[in-house]
């Protein structure tokens, strides 16, 4: 099948599931601006003891559908009250980059203004996925959202290698001349995330690790329960854009990268992390539960960790109002 009609394919059939759930896969519809954190922050990185992100009440739907193609995303301004609220207030293209790696024209997205923060995705998953999180992250910092080699674009045979992954992350910093940056992870990009840290510490400032992978204990089999149970509680919208970026990747990338992820030790890499980093685990997760994340966390030098109440494995989809005003938190604080 020509390259044009299985885009078209995948495009249809991602349409198809969207209207299944009777929604559209809008970065940010029917979702109330954030609220505010209800705790009290200590200056500096304090210990490594579980705290609860405050769960918020879900204002009203605004039911007007807006079209929107696969390269704008919604921005957003600070709330007219002064808080730390985001409204949405206009729309704005992301705007397509480019670096040549070696001999490879690599493209990727960015949208905002201000410190770089760098957004890698998890497995079968795409900068798509970082949707939700736009108009806050972009209001505040320029977020240059990647795909991993393998990922996102047409699916092609290709083995998925963890090393080969983070020494493309390094030769994609190196490229996009961006200087020190802000990394968050989700799942597979959290331990990738990681690594980067550990073996390039001049290149991360602040890291934040979501749902990380990396933490051993569970094989293929093992893993299928707890998968099936992710699934099964995710939003229709998710599990369209799952099949989407799914059939774009191809059997043989996520496939490879399962079986890698599955085999990941992070545990070397910990204690060589020199950024300061912010843990996120979702109490509903069942493929990352909140046991691993503070084994990561009293591993790292400087880390905490945040439990989010209400969220499973993708909090970016179950609460990303308070996933941002985590997030946000943590990289208004000095490095």
């Amino acid at each position: 099948m020509p390259p044009d009609e299985l885009e078209l394919v995948v495009v249809e059939l991602a349409r198809f599931l969207e209207g299944l759930a009777g929604t559209e896969s809008l970065p940010m519809s029917c979702r109330s601006p954030p609220i505010a954190s209800s705790r009290r922050r200590a200056g500096g990185i304090p210990s490594c003891s579980p705290t609860r992100a405050a769960r918020g009440r879900r204002g009203a739907c605004d039911r007007r559908r807006i079209r929107q193609n696969e390269d704008v995303a919604r921005t957003s301004r600070p709330s007219a009250t002064g808080g730390r609220g985001f409204t949405l207030s206009r729309m704005a293209l992301t705007e397509p980059q480019t670096a040549r790696i070696a001999d490879e024209l690599v493209r990727w997205r960015a949208a905002g203004a201000g410190s770089p923060l760098v957004l890698v995705h998890g497995l079968a998953g795409s900068w798509r996925w970082w949707r939700p999180l736009l108009p806050a992250l972009a209001a505040e910092h320029r977020v240059h959202l990647l795909d991993l080699p393998g990922f996102g674009g047409l699916p092609w045979p290709r083995r998925f290698e963890l090393d080969h992954a983070v020494d493309w992350l390094a030769a994609w910093w190196e490229a996009a001349a961006l200087g020190p940056i802000d990394v968050i992870g989700h799942s597979l990009g959290g331990l990738l995330g990681a690594r980067l840290a550990a073996r390039h510490p001049e290149a991360v400032r602040r890291l934040v690790l979501i749902a990380p992978a990396g933490v051993p204990g569970r094989t293929p089999v093992s893993s299928a329960l707890p998968l099936s149970l992710a699934l099964l509680r995710s939003q229709p919208r998710l599990l369209a854009l799952l099949a989407r970026d799914a059939i774009r990747s191809g059997p043989v990338t996520i496939g490879t990268a399962a079986l890698a992820v599955l085999a990941a030790d992070l545990r070397e890499d910990l204690p060589r992390i020199e950024a300061p980093t912010l843990v996120i685990i979702g109490r509903r997760d069942a493929l990352i539960p909140v046991s691993h994340g503070e084994e990561l966390c009293e591993a790292i030098p400087h880390a905490r960790l945040v439990v989010l109440e209400d969220s499973g494995h993708v909090p970016m989809d179950d609460q990303p109002d308070e996933l941002s005003v985590e997030l946000l938190a943590f990289l208004r604080e000095s490095p």
